[in-house]
């Protein structure tokens, strides 16, 4: 059984960082009435930079789980966690606040 670690030495991040992240999120985010949009989302991001396991959080409005579940499974490979040098899934939190 694989463990999924909290502490690691390098943390996983989305290619390209946070203002990346943030670019994703409003390329795919459907939401023509302008809402203010927040939450958190903890992945797992396995071995290979794949995300599994999303689980809502937090969420500022009906829907967020349906909404953003699907985008966080499309995303691209993140880059990997790493414990010394050795690459590990790790837990990370999306924050999202658009």
């Amino acid at each position: 059984m694989n463990k999924v670690y909290w502490c690691v030495d390098k943390k996983s991040e989305f290619p390209g960082g946070d203002e990346a992240l943030e670019a994703f999120f409003k390329k795919n985010l459907k939401n023509p009435q302008r809402r203010k949009i927040s939450g958190i989302i903890k992945v797992i991001v396995e071995e290979d930079g794949t995300i599994s396991s999303p689980c809502v959080i937090e969420g500022n409005m009906f829907g967020f789980d349906e909404e953003m579940i699907p985008i966080v499974l499309r995303m691209p490979k993140w880059t990997l966690a790493y414990i010394g040098d050795k690459a590990v899934r790790a837990f990370h939190d999306i924050v999202i606040d658009y």
